[in-house]
């Protein structure tokens, strides 16, 4: 850079007194300061991105979560592709055409704070890079990235993502080996695409004390691959106000059921569903029969347990224990007995601070009255 730029880029950063500073300490101040930086300002990020994205900046959160309705998030290409567990692509659909309703609750709340810790990890582990975060809306196309942080590693002389994670000690399991759940590794790519950039780092604390690092390459035929479908959801779904196809997902029979006019009491004949129906009955009966062998091989299992005098054991690949759980009740008989009056003072509590909650469901039962006109 010429004297002239290092003043311009000094001017940027905020810096005084470097108007008769030589190119020399120009260049050693501005490098002290960006090695203490550790967020990425635009103009940083103008630098590192390709010239044919976006860059949004926002000032809270409902202005982000707004901006999240601009486009396919990292979050929800994996829903899309039907591998998120914790959403589908009919939430995605809603929230990208009525808005956002997700609030979060306390493990997302948790989630996020607990990230920073992550955050910190990694940067001691990785003493030869730089961290920074990344506090904007990054638009490519139908695409949008918003990326927990990005590193710099000198000797490569190169950017990457970094994603932070973190999940109960109950899915340990989706993080072992050298793998992680599909939805993360989608959302990586998705966000390489979003920025050019060539690499990620994927940083999990596991049940709050085991922490997990992938390291993940850019892969164009996965990223070809996520663009097609993010850019068919967008335009044949989002755009035109179509909701993709049934998933069999709880989210999507919500999502219909809601829609179902409750007030209309006619009684309409489709014989039609009359397939549906049977096949429906079919598959009930199957199911019983797969929960009847299941059962009966935890009693194979329990019964070998037993004639070996043993609550534990383990095979080549799995392990057996016959567990214990204590579950306390209350006996409601002896109580009402013993405390009348209490109990009547509960049940008139109980009674005055009740709601109802509306449940829909469909509901299949034999036609009694086949043979007699239906409307």
């Amino acid at each position: 850079m010429t004297v002239v730029e290092l003043k311009a880029k000094a001017k940027e950063l905020g810096l005084k007194g470097y108007s008769k500073l030589k190119k020399a300490e120009l260049e050693e101040l501005i490098n002290k300061v960006n090695s203490e930086k550790k967020e990425l300002s635009k103009e940083d990020l103008k630098e590192i991105v390709p010239p044919i994205v976006k860059i949004f900046s926002y000032e809270n959160q409902e202005k982000w979560h707004e901006l999240r309705g601009i486009g396919v998030g990292g979050s929800d290409i994996g829903a899309i592709l039907g591998v998120n567990k914790y959403k589908s692509a009919i939430d995605v659909y809603i929230d990208k055409t009525e808005g956002n309703k997700n609030i979060g609750n306390r493990f997302t709340h948790f989630g996020h704070k607990l990230e920073k810790i992550v955050f910190e990890e990694f940067q001691e582990r990785h003493k030869n890079m730089k961290c920074y975060t990344v506090p904007y809306t990054i638009q490519r196309g139908v695409c949008v990235a918003n990326v927990d942080g990005m590193i710099y590693d000198p000797g490569k002389d190169r950017y990457g993502i970094l994603e932070l994670k973190t999940t109960s000690a109950y899915n340990k399991d989706e993080w072992t080996g050298d793998t992680v759940p599909q939805s993360y590794y989608a959302q990586v790519q998705h966000y390489l695409f979003v920025t050019g950039l060539s690499y990620a780092y994927i940083a999990c604390l596991v049940g709050g004390n085991d922490y997990k690092e992938f390291y993940i390459e850019r892969s164009l035929e996965d990223i070809d691959y996520l663009q097609e479908k993010a850019t068919d959801f967008w335009k044949n779904h989002v755009e035109k106000r179509v909701p993709p196809m049934l998933d069999g997902s709880d989210s999507y029979s919500k999502y219909l059921l809601e829609r179902a006019d409750k007030d209309n009491k006619e009684v309409v004949e489709l014989n039609e569903l009359n397939t549906k129906a049977e096949e429906i009955k079919v598959l009930e009966e199957q199911m019983k029969s797969l929960e009847q062998q299941i059962k009966l091989k935890k009693q194979e299992i329990i019964l070998e347990l037993n004639n070996n005098h043993c609550n534990k054991a383990i095979s080549t690949d799995y392990k057996f224990t016959i567990s214990v759980q204590a579950r306390s009740s209350v006996d409601k008989e002896l109580m009402e007995k013993e405390n009348p009056e209490l109990v009547a003072q509960y049940k008139e509590v109980e009674k005055r601070y009740s709601v109802s909650k509306e449940i829909k469901f469909i509901k299949i039962g034999k036609n009694t009255k086949k043979n007699k006109e239906v409307a």
